[in-house]
């Protein structure tokens, strides 16, 4: 008999299969780096097995996320836009080369902000101009 599963046990289902498949693995390979058939990890994602504390646990660290991610109770993500949300789990995909190359896009992008502005665009009544450096 299949267990019956509450809104909240529905819910870490699907963050668990969206979360596998915005990492672009398959359910063979999460089987397999978890030790444990396909079809757990199948009956996991569409709600018909329940997922016990330590298998949560094992999800969490192959799949790079906090628990509560998966539970809805992480308040670190909680104001975060679903761009954002896109964005780190796009990373999180890449190599460490390609990552830290991101980072240091983003830390000149950063950097040239706090800048005061010498050329660039600007926005004025009459909709964008650009200005020479």
């Amino acid at each position: 008999m299949q267990p019956r599963l509450n809104s909240d046990e529905v819910d870490l289902a699907r963050r668990l299969k969206e979360t596998r498949e915005s990492l672009g693995l398959s359910q063979v390979h999460v089987a397999c780096r978890l030790g444990i058939a396909r079809t757990a990890i199948s009956m996991i994602e569409s709600g018909h097995r329940r997922v016990e504390a330590v298998m949560l646990q094992r999800l969490s660290k192959l799949y790079e996320r906090p628990i509560g991610y998966f539970t809805g109770d992480d308040s670190s993500i909680s104001g975060i836009s679903s761009d954002a949300l896109a964005v780190a789990q796009a990373f999180s995909r890449l190599s460490a080369k390609d990552r830290h190359i991101v980072v240091s896009f983003i830390e000149y992008l950063l950097s040239r902000s706090r800048r005061k502005p010498r050329g660039g665009a600007e926005l004025s009544n009459h909709g964008l101009q650009m200005n020479a450096d």
